[in-house]
């Protein structure tokens, strides 16, 4: 369980990361 939890953590933090780079590409 930890292990799937550490995963959609950093699955959050990695959908966070490509948005904000999506979004500063776009500018």
């Amino acid at each position: 369980a930890l292990l799937l939890e550490q995963n959609d953590e950093w699955a959050v933090q990695r959908a966070k990361y490509m948005t904000l780079e999506t979004m500063a590409q776009m500018r």
